[in-house]
């Protein structure tokens, strides 16, 4: 298993800082979910116009990029509104073809409160084809988070049923399936055969994150979960520090990561 970070813990860092903390702290990748106040990877400069440099950026230090974090949902009962999101999907996964990234991330989104549920899941799951099969075309995976109203496991597999693919899966943030109420194991055996990816964070299940091991995270235990699939994928510290800024700066929470799970694994 390896270690990254999402971005989403140094949000005040420009790419080259990002890079060069990375290789001090000890990390093998580095999960992109912004650069300072730009979300949309898209117009992202050193993913995009600038990639040459930053790709020999990343080689000097032996650093990669372990997953490409973009924002799209495909739940918005606005057809046009989801072609955007396809769009912006489409254009994720050529970023990670352009860095050699395995894994882009998608949500499926919030249940809108006026549509039925049986609908959403529809026009979801239609959406979400046609990026799955762009990435296919690319070698790209294309994982669904654990996020919103797709927390839970069983939830997920009503998603997974309907598209197969060996380029469709997961991103697991195990903290936000737990704060659903799912049991570790639960979401584990529903998504098992699925895991692309990993999101951990550590806090007491009410959004008062912690640095890792002073929280309720069953760490021991999704570790050893992970050993027994022989999952050789990353373990990506997402530490939400853009949406929380009262959270501790990342010269201290990053290393932290490092050391505490270097032990585990």
């Amino acid at each position: 298993m390896k270690l990254s970070f999402s971005t989403l813990a140094c949000p005040e860092w420009d790419f080259k800082e990002i890079v060069e903390k990375a290789k001090v702290f000890g990390y093998d990748g580095i999960e992109i979910r912004g650069i300072l106040k730009e979300l949309d990877l898209a117009k992202v400069p050193e993913l995009n116009e600038y990639a040459e440099n930053t790709k020999g950026l990343l080689n000097k230090y032996n650093l990669e990029i372990s997953c490409i974090s973009s924002s799209c949902v495909f739940t918005n009962s606005d057809p046009e509104e989801r072609r955007k999101n396809i769009e912006m999907g489409i254009s994720h996964i050529e970023i990670a073809k352009r860095f050699n990234c395995k894994v882009v991330r998608v949500f499926v989104g919030r249940l809108p409160k006026d549509v039925e549920f049986e609908k959403v899941i529809d026009y979801a799951i239609e959406s979400i084809t046609q990026v799955v099969q762009y990435a296919e075309k690319t070698g790209i995976r294309i994982g669904i988070e654990t996020h919103d109203d797709f927390c839970k496991g069983e939830r997920l597999n009503l998603i997974f049923q309907r598209i197969k693919s060996d380029y469709f899966g997961c991103v697991w943030d195990v903290y936000n399936s737990l704060q659903a109420g799912d049991k570790l194991t639960e979401t584990f055996e529903y998504i098992k055969d699925k895991i692309f990816h990993l999101h951990i964070k550590d806090g007491d299940f009410d959004k008062s994150y912690k640095l890792l091991g002073e929280g309720k995270l069953p760490i021991k235990e999704i570790i050893e979960l992970l050993k027994k699939i022989n999952y050789d994928g990353y373990l990506s510290f997402e530490y939400e520090k853009r949406w929380h800024p009262e959270l501790l700066p990342p010269e201290v929470s990053l290393p932290q990561y490092v050391k505490f799970l270097r032990k585990l694994i």
